[in-house]
């Protein structure tokens, strides 16, 4: 069992506000960040694992398309797991 079922959580302070909050806080041992590619396509992101943000990049470059921006993002697994599901670009 984590130690965090008893800790203050205040969204504000744990981070981006367009993620869903972790399940731990993030004193607790079981916060584990994840590393996580954030895709911008014609303005519209999409948060992948990495490896699927390569293929998806492979892609674009095979396709010719050069107007996207790519960024890491690190969240928890749950967090990641609770984003809503992308309806593509």
């Amino acid at each position: 069992m984590c130690n965090c079922k008893n800790m203050m959580r205040d969204a504000a302070s744990e981070g981006c506000a367009s993620l869903p909050l972790s399940e731990h806080h993030p004193k607790c041992e079981d916060y584990k960040l994840i590393k996580y590619a954030r895709i911008a396509l014609d303005g519209t992101p999409a948060i992948m694992e990495l490896d699927d943000a390569q293929d998806y990049i492979n892609d674009l470059d095979d396709n010719d398309v050069t107007d996207y921006t790519y960024m890491e993002v690190f969240m928890t697994k749950d967090q990641f797991e609770r984003l809503p599901e992308f309806a593509g670009w």
